[in-house]
């Protein structure tokens, strides 16, 4: 999950890192990524908080009930180090 907010400058960045994710078959035929604006819908914004999103952008990898934050910038190679790719 990206998590974002559109005033933040980082989350602009991450973006297309994350719209380029969305579209390579070796990420997308085996985990679903969600965007949620935290200054969106209320359920978004109870996600952020289930969550305890602190900053902007925060990528979270959940699996079989174990969460993942992303450490660093947002970038291709770190999110699939992530999602163990």
């Amino acid at each position: 999950m990206l998590f974002h907010v559109d005033w933040c400058p980082h989350c602009t960045t991450a973006k297309p890192v994350i719209s380029s994710l969305e579209k390579d078959s070796s990420v997308n035929s085996k985990v679903e990524i969600k965007r949620v604006n935290c200054e969106g819908s209320d359920q978004e914004k109870e996600l952020a908080e289930q969550y305890n999103v602190k900053g902007f952008p925060t990528v979270i990898y959940v699996n079989n009930g174990v969460n993942k934050e992303l450490e660093g910038g947002v970038s291709e190679s770190g999110i699939k180090s992530l999602l163990g790719l």
